[in-house]
Formats: C-alpha cells, sequence, structure tokens
C-alpha cells in the first residue's frame, strides 16, 4: 500500500466518525485521571511506592483453589477441631486405631489449634525476666581466658613422625612403564 493510498484510507474513516463524537470520547474519564476513583487511588500507590495487590491480598488462582477444596472436603478447622471435641475411645472407632493412638492424635490437634486461641510465650529464666537467644561456638578446644595462642600451642598434642624415603625408594615405581619409558 503506497503512501497516498494510506492517507486516503486514514480520511475515509475519518468522515465516517462523526465529529462530535469524536469529542465525547476525549471527554470520557479514565482510571488516570486525578478525578476518577480509581486514578486517585492508583496516583497514591504510585506516591506511596506500592505496586500490585494490597498487602494480604490473595490472587485469583489461590481464592478459587481454596474455595474448591471447602466446597469437596469442608474447611479444614472445622474438621479438625470436630475430631477433637470427639473422645478418644470413639476416636480410635472411627480411625481404626488404639486408644493410645487415638489420645495422642487428639492431643496433637488440640495442640495445633491452640495456636489459633493464645500466643506462645517468650522463654524466662527464673527471675520471669526474658531469655534472649544465644549462639555460641567455640573453635579449637577450651582456652584459658585471654589466651590469645592457636590451639596448636596450647593443646597438648602428639607429633607422629613419618620416616623419610631414601631416594631410591622414592623412585621406583611398579608399573611396567613409568613416564612413557620401560623399566
Amino acid at each position: 500500500m503506497t503512501a497516498t493510498a494510506k492517507q486516503a484510507l486514514a480520511a475515509e474513516l475519518e468522515a465516517l466518525i462523526p465529529k462530535d463524537e469524536a469529542e465525547q470520547l476525549a471527554l470520557l474519564p479514565t482510571r488516570f485521571e486525578p478525578d476518577h476513583p480509581t486514578g486517585r487511588r492508583v496516583q497514591e500507590a504510585a506516591r506511596r511506592g506500592l505496586r500490585g495487590r494490597p498487602e494480604g491480598a490473595r490472587n485469583i488462582a489461590t481464592r478459587q483453589m481454596l474455595e474448591l477444596v471447602r466446597r469437596m472436603f469442608g474447611d479444614p478447622l472445622y474438621e479438625r477441631a470436630r475430631q477433637a471435641a470427639l473422645p478418644p475411645a470413639a476416636l480410635a472407632l472411627e480411625l481404626n486405631c488404639t486408644l493410645l493412638e487415638a489420645a495422642q492424635f487428639r492431643d496433637k490437634i488440640l495442640a495445633d489449634l491452640q495456636g489459633l486461641f493464645y500466643a506462645k510465650l517468650a522463654p524466662v529464666d527464673g527471675q520471669g525476666n526474658a531469655v534472649v537467644p544465644a549462639f555460641n561456638v567455640s573453635i579449637g578446644g577450651a582456652a584459658a581466658a585471654g589466651d590469645r595462642r592457636p590451639p596448636w600451642q596450647y593443646l597438648n598434642l602428639q607429633t607422629i613422625e613419618i620416616p623419610a624415603q631414601s631416594e631410591t625408594e622414592q623412585a621406583v615405581s611398579h608399573d611396567a612403564v613409568s613416564h612413557e619409558e620401560p623399566k
């Protein structure tokens, strides 16, 4: 298509669109204009440096998958709480296991559900003060306080002497050919 043909086609297309409709299309608000509600949210998020979904929001595929699992199997939290409500004897019959296994299973369920209601407590010492976790590494054995010598100087290590080989013993090879030379 030549340039003149393109110009003629563009002129015909412009003639097909009435002028008032073209002006009306320009007046429609878009989400990028400051007066549009979505535009304000987009500009506010851009100003704060946020992009994408809000924090904690799930994507569509995850929401659909969770809804499918809930429809097919029920809510997992509700089902576990229902099993924990049974006495160990009834649970043992339902699970076809021993009474001890049923009691242990019920205890495990209750321990897991406890985390939803009560926060785990921080470790404390005998006086009730918080204990800060510590990680200690000791390399080279126990040295006296302030001793900066390397471990081989303060540890009583016995040295093992390896007897030196004579030059003739070192040069002997047990192969038929040594360094591409026959013996």
